[in-house]
């Protein structure tokens, strides 16, 4: 860069220019292209009750917007498949476990056997999502529950424990709900969930 303008500087200030040095003859080795390394996606497993089977679909509808992979047994198992073999699997793969709390759900015979599966791995974030009344009890009684609201699952409710628990996984899918938002006041809606992580941004992140 400075040679591109020394000769510009040096006719301001009254000296003659200086010749530019030749370009480097040398041919560089062959140097392999980098190779983007892909990120890794959070997966969520939602676990409910048939009941509820509409607030899971919602609940899955919101995360899918933030580029959050989500297992509903009901759309992602096909009738070929030993549905037993296909839940302990994506119970085993899960980053986060996605609990919707009724009174549905404590009469499931399956929901709290999935609830007993994802405790014992202890890196998973466990969030659950209180439909009615019910409250997190047995093996997750002691993690605090998020109120639905009636009008429907606030994705931002949902993410906000992922994005501390896994927030270079989660923070990118954000910042993509920005960039494809259609208007400003999307948008800014948008950019509210993210507002409060600003000060954990890496570079990256803050270029894109």
């Amino acid at each position: 860069i400075w040679a591109a303008f020394a000769p510009l500087f040096e006719y301001l200030e009254g000296e003659p220019p200086a010749s530019q040095p030749a370009p480097p003859t040398a041919v560089p080795a062959e140097v392999e292209p980098a190779v983007e390394a892909v990120p890794l996606r959070v997966r969520a497993f939602i676990s409910y009750s048939t009941e509820d089977k509409a607030a899971a679909g919602a609940v899955k509808r919101a995360l899918s917007t933030y580029d959050i992979d989500c297992f509903l047994a009901h759309d992602d198992i096909q009738v070929s498949e030993e549905w037993r073999e296909r839940i302990v699997e994506e119970l085993g793969a899960c980053h986060v476990f996605i609990a919707l709390l009724s009174q549905a759900f404590k009469r499931s015979d399956w929901a709290s056997q999935e609830v007993g599966l994802v405790v014992r791995r202890s890196e998973v974030a466990i969030v659950p999502l209180c439909l009615d009344e019910t409250i997190p009890f047995g093996f997750i009684a002691k993690i605090h529950g998020i109120r639905v609201a009636p009008t429907g699952v606030d994705p931002e409710t949902v993410l906000e424990p992922l994005a501390k628990r896994f927030p270079r996984l989660v923070i990118p899918g954000m910042i993509a709900r920005v960039r494809n938002a259609g208007s400003f006041r999307s948008s800014e809606a948008a950019m509210r969930p993210l507002v409060k992580h600003f000060a954990a941004l890496t570079q990256t992140e803050l270029d894109a």
